[in-house]
């Protein structure tokens, strides 16, 4: 009998960088609508990339991951246009 090999598709991370042109309040709030996350739990992913320069915010499959950068690219955009 022939076995039937599943490929794992290796997941994709969303980065958030540490920069100085964003509040701390503007990063929690974009978190809170892309992921969907709790605002503690924003907090805690904008501190880790305040304080080593970087967090890994969501990990999953690639076309998710675009969709959530995308999003995110979309709220500042919208942030800076405003």
């Amino acid at each position: 009998s022939e076995q039937v090999k599943t490929r794992r598709v290796p997941p994709y991370n969303v980065i958030l960088l540490n920069d100085d042109h964003h509040s701390m309040e503007f990063v929690v709030e974009t978190l809170c609508q892309v992921l969907g996350c709790a605002v503690e739990r924003a907090v805690q992913l904008m501190m880790e990339a305040h304080t080593s320069g970087r967090a890994i915010v969501w990990t999953g499959p690639l076309e998710v991951a675009e969709l959530k950068a995308d999003q995110t690219l979309r709220e500042l955009s919208e942030e800076l246009t405003s």
